[in-house]
């Protein structure tokens, strides 16, 4: 019993252990899973705050290059000029408009002719809808800001996007890049270079490269992306509480599961149940003890008597396991079982020796079942043996 009892609990021991173990695992994995998506969250917030303002830019910059391009004013003159500032009164974005051809800026509501650059500027990007990128040109340039010159047509506006703190730059490194219809590459707008190739920023995407996890977030009408990046080691370490505690829980889970499991398991194997369990498998046995006629020395009838060892290998004594039965209610399948298999076991004996009886104890409940009788009946024609060969014996 003691050694029985030992190897029990270290079995116990060992499944919970192993449980709690398979919980941490899961919850740390589920706790990684909850970190990235408030990763994935944070920096798809990043990259729409940080794109945001360049896409208004360019929204409102295609709306008023429309006006400037219609203007009813003769290029560059007074008249126009005075049209082109009514127009910037209106703008949230822009602070200087007027007219530039191949590359050389001709005339702007801010600065007379004679402090306009005579160079020519190359565009970094050229997009959709014959739409023309500059950035950083004089006189334009910021010690820091991105300064943009965007252009269409012969007319051109300029916002730089400090303006009342329309941009805010992501506290992550980003990368910022734009559909460049002539070379037919991505051109970079703002950000700095912080990934190197196999980076995917040229559609919406949460993936890593190397070290890095990233979002890409893209405008599809102006082909503009922004990607915001962050060490995946920088988004364990600032989750690593609920990490932990992802992973406690996980552990405490398993653990109370198995023990939950131990528990049902051993219920399942009480006494009562083994016992059902045993009538249903057959896993009962038959002693045979004979009865013998004292004036002859012949052994004339036979007394069927149940054994059972439950599943732990006790064997378990008729008087307590018959008055299991009768207390759960299963009595009947115990005596049913015992009738059929003694026919089963006697009834080639029963057939050739009329005369021998074989006798089985039967409870007292069984009388006040009415399928008692109908299962003896049943029983004996199932076996072929004449009723007066059966013996029943009420306990």
């Amino acid at each position: 019993m003691l050694s029985i009892f030992i190897k029990r609990m270290g079995l116990a021991i060992t499944v919970a252990l192993l449980a709690a173990i398979a919980g941490a695992g899961c919850g740390y994995q589920l706790g990684r899973s909850a970190l990235q998506r408030a990763a994935n969250e944070r920096l798809t917030q990043a990259a729409r705050l940080s794109g945001g303002p360049f896409v208004s830019l360019l929204d409102e910059s295609d709306a008023l290059l429309a006006q400037v391009n219609a203007s009813p004013y003769p290029p560059c003159s007074e008249a126009e000029i005075a049209y082109l500032r009514r127009l910037l009164l209106q703008s949230e974005y822009l602070r200087d408009a007027g007219r530039m051809r191949d590359g050389r800026i001709e005339c702007s509501t801010l600065f007379d002719r004679g402090h306009l650059p005579a160079a020519s500027f190359h565009p970094a990007i050229t997009g959709q809808d014959g739409l023309k990128i500059y950035r950083d040109v004089p006189p334009y340039l910021s010690p820091k800001w991105v300064v943009f010159l965007l252009q269409k047509g012969d007319s051109y506006v300029v916002e730089d996007l400090s303006a009342k703190n329309r941009w805010h730059p992501p506290s992550l490194e980003f990368e910022s890049t734009m559909l460049d219809v002539e070379s037919g590459l991505r051109v970079r707008p703002g950000g700095k270079t912080v990934v190197g190739p196999g980076a995917v920023l040229d559609r919406n995407i949460q993936a890593s490269i190397g070290d890095l996890h990233y979002v890409t977030v893209c405008w599809p009408r102006s082909t503009f992306c922004t990607s915001v990046f962050e060490p995946a080691a920088e988004i364990l370490r600032s989750g690593r509480v609920p990490l932990a505690l992802d992973t406690s829980l996980g552990a405490a889970s398993g653990m109370v599961l198995a023990l939950l499991y131990l528990f049902l398991h051993r219920r399942s194997r009480n006494m009562s149940q083994q016992l059902r369990r045993a009538i249903r498998r057959g896993n009962l046995r038959l002693h045979y003890q004979p009865i013998v006629d004292l004036a002859t020395g012949k052994t004339v009838e036979a007394e069927a008597l149940a054994r059972w060892t439950d599943e732990d290998g006790f064997a378990v004594s008729p008087e307590i396991f018959v008055r299991l039965a009768e207390e759960r209610g299963f009595v009947s399948e115990l005596t049913e079982w015992v009738v059929k298999r003694t026919l089963s076991d006697c009834g080639e004996l029963l057939r050739r020796d009329s005369t021998f009886r074989i006798n089985v104890n039967v409870s007292a409940l069984d009388l006040a079942n009415e399928n008692f009788l109908p299962m003896l009946e049943g029983s004996l024609q199932q076996f072929g043996i004449v009723p007066r060969s059966l013996v029943i014996e009420i306990n």
